[in-house]
């Protein structure tokens, strides 16, 4: 008998082993997904991983005819759009070499020919750039760091000491930091995080101006160390401060602490700088640009091209969206249309990949002209580059700064001569002058920018800067105007941020803002009178943010007391009051800040004397002259000198001389009343001082003169002001 047939039902080991398969496959795409779509930038495309770059051995750089210095076993290719690693393997083995690194993003491979050397280097460099599907090659190129060629104040970091000695302050104020910085506060608008990427050489720990509340770190724990920076003799130089602890420190040094600031250092904890040390390799012979000049390079180390580009990829990829690069090529006149070339390519990739990261170079110390094709990383003309030249004092270009011609570009300048970068151990000025201390200007500014409004693209904000630049130069004697070849004009900070500001606000309505009620929203006009003992201090503001603002006063010192809350709010711009007594002989420091835009003044009080010797004027306010003075010869002659509103000169007062002579010394209230000695002739004139405002410097109150003369008594009334004779 026939048994019926019924479908056939696979056995459920089966089932298990095709469900632990499909498990494993959806594994696997999740994890391709998530390194190679979503960690990279959340953009979708082709994967940007790279290789570890192979850094070349020392001892295999050779001078090659028009490359220079190269590693002569390395090679890089490009490879034609569609082209694959494995079409990569086939020409490294074609070669008999192997891939030592890789960047994904633009076809880029790294390959090493153990047989290639500086005899037969060019014939292999021009059979790889021939192999088809290789767009161009590229030899790894040697690349060098761009070196360097009170008692009354606002909490604006910029209007630290350090930078109001000699022109510590000029390049800063050129470029309208301290505007920028108000304009900012008073915008009322949030700030955003920002991560700056820099390709530099190590940092100098005990730097005491890196850090505060913005993050300065390196991409490797060990490049954050305490060698410092030394000369070729061995001796410390430039206070132990190496080339990118320079460049950290116009970038963000600490605004918290005194001494300098760097651009984007208002950002605080919105700030965060990665630097990756791509100077690793042994040193060896580098000239520098300018050998009159030696503090214009400095250097632990060299690097080479397909290094710097592995290390700006991770740094993209780590999240960074500015990155500044101050270095270059050691000699501009050797051929680097190669590199040029493949830096281009990379930028143009990186702009369509990551649209909002912006990279900044410094245009290089050789006085040198960039043409396009022998600038290596910077000069090119593409969107999210930014090629900083450098200005001197009165905005004209450095005399070491390079410059653009033909199809090169210098995007920008800054004022990059002397840049301040704090004392050393002996209290001297650390000044170091170059374009690398022009790119992070930059490079900071661009920080403001994107902190203020993250969604903009690396071309939008590269168009802000040049489009706010001044191409006009207010200097020391004459009006200068920045030459074309040194790009758009001289950065200005302040109108960047204030374009940036009032585009966001056009977004939602509103009218735009003003430099002039900016600054005003930015104020608070603070001083104090009376004392010794009682003092009035009074905080004014000619601008509100918003409806309302709480001017707040804190003081630090000793045994003092506040009359009533140390907090007053104004809804209308005005002026407000405490009084605040100090025991004698104490100082005190009276801040004042406003809560709509965190501005704040301080002025320090310090216990004054009256002693010393003053030289005294003052002016006639009444004159009550005795009837009988009329009579007198000389009568209209002395009411001719008591005329009300002349001003006198009333000579120099000498009070440890009174005090000798045992003049009387008395206070009513806050007045000191000096007047004449108790046991005196009362028949004979006599002076008493009432003197009601008293600083070190100068004193002012009045003066009651009683003119006695035969039986004639005049009584005369002076408004005096006194200043102190050293």
């Amino acid at each position: 008998m026939a048994t019926p047939t019924t479908p056939d039902r696979p056995d459920r080991s089966v089932r298990k082993h095709w469900l632990f398969i499909l498990i494993i496959l959806v594994l696997i795409g999740g994890i391709y997904v998530l390194l190679n779509y979503v960690l990279p930038g959340g953009s979708s495309g082709s994967s940007t991983g790279t290789e570890p770059m192979k850094i070349p051995e020392s001892n295999t750089i050779r001078t090659v005819g028009d490359f220079g210095k190269i590693p002569v076993h390395q090679f890089g290719v490009v490879l034609q759009e569609g082209k694959t690693k494995t079409d990569a393997e086939a020409i490294a083995k074609n070669a008999n070499g192997v891939i030592t690194g890789e960047i994904s993003l633009i076809g880029f491979y790294q390959i090493e020919i153990a047989s290639a050397n500086e005899g037969n280097y060019t014939q292999l460099f021009e059979k790889l750039a021939g192999t088809p599907g290789v767009e161009f090659a590229v030899p790894n190129g040697l690349i060098i760091p761009d070196g360097f060629d009170e008692s009354k104040g606002t909490c604006d970091p910029l209007d630290d000491p350090i930078y109001k000695e000699g022109s510590n302050g000029r390049n800063y104020e050129m470029i309208g930091l301290k505007n920028a910085y108000a304009y900012m506060k008073a915008s009322g608008l949030s700030l955003n995080a920002v991560k700056v990427g820099v390709l530099d050489t190590r940092l100098y720990k005990p730097c005491d101006e890196l850090g505060g509340s913005s993050s300065v770190s390196t991409t490797d724990k060990e490049d954050y160390n305490d060698d410092p920076e030394k000369d070729e003799n061995g001796q410390i130089t430039d206070g132990g401060l190496t080339h990118a602890t320079m460049v950290n420190e116009v970038l963000g040094a600490n605004a918290d602490n005194g001494g300098v600031t760097g651009v984007g250092s208002p950002l605080g904890d919105k700030l965060t700088v990665v630097t990756t040390n791509i100077y690793k390799t042994d040193n060896y012979e580098v000239s520098t640009p300018d050998p009159d000049d030696p503090t214009k390079v400095v250097s632990n180390g060299v690097t080479f091209i397909h290094t710097s580009l592995k290390a700006m990829m991770d740094q993209i990829k780590s999240g960074a969206t500015v990155i500044n690069c101050s270095y270059g090529p050691k000699d501009y006149s050797e051929n680097h249309t190669f590199e040029t070339r493949l830096y281009e390519k990379f930028y143009k990739k990186i702009q369509e990949k990551y649209p909002k990261v912006v990279i900044v170079g410094s245009a290089g110390n050789s006085n040198f002209a960039l043409n396009g094709n022998n600038g290596a990383n910077k000069g090119q003309k593409v969107g999210n580059l930014l090629t900083v030249g450098s200005l001197d004092v009165d905005g004209r270009k450095s005399s070491y700064s390079n410059y653009a011609t033909g199809n090169g570009e210098v995007s920008i300048s800054a004022p990059a001569d002397d840049v301040i970068l704090g004392t050393d151990k002996n209290g001297n000025p650390i000044t170091a002058s170059g374009t690398s201390l022009a790119a992070p200007q930059v490079a900071g500014t661009v920080a403001l920018i994107q902190s203020l409004n993250p969604d903009l693209t690396a071309l939008e904000i590269k168009n802000i800067l040049q489009a706010t630049a001044d191409r006009q130069i207010e200097g020391k004697d004459q009006t200068v105007v920045v030459p074309a070849q040194m790009g758009s004009g001289m950065l200005r900070v302040d109108k960047a941020v204030l374009k940036v500001i009032n585009d966001l606000r056009a977004k939602k309505g509103l009218p735009p803002l003003t430099p002039e009620i900016l600054t005003l929203m930015n104020q608070v006009d603070l001083g104090f009178s009376g004392g010794p003992e009682n003092y009035s201090i009074k905080a004014g503001i000619k601008a509100l943010q918003g409806n309302k603002t709480v001017l707040v006063l804190d003081i630090t010192g000793n045994d003092y007391a506040i009359s009533g809350s140390n907090k007053k709010t104004l809804t209308e711009p005005g002026e407000v009051t405490w009084n605040v007594s100090v025991k004698a002989g104490e100082k005190i420091t009276a801040k004042v800040s406003r809560s709509d835009t965190k501005a704040c003044s301080w002025v320090v009080i310090e216990p004054v004397s009256i002693s010393g010797k003053w030289d005294v004027t003052g002016v006639i306010t009444e004159a009550k002259l005795d009837p009988k003075i009329y009579t007198y010869p000389n009568g209209q002659m002395t009411i001719d000198n008591f005329r009300v509103g002349k001003e006198v000169s009333m000579g120099q007062i000498d009070i440890d001389q009174w005090k000798k002579f045992r003049y009387s010394f008395s206070k009513e209230g806050n007045t000191i009343v000096i007047g004449p000695p108790s046991d005196g002739d009362l028949q004979s004139s006599t002076n008493t001082y009432y003197i009601e405002q008293l600083t070190n410097g100068s004193f002012s109150g009045y003066m009651i003169y009683v003119m006695r003369y035969d039986d004639l008594e005049s009584t005369i009334r002076y408004r005096v002001t006194g200043t102190r004779i050293p």
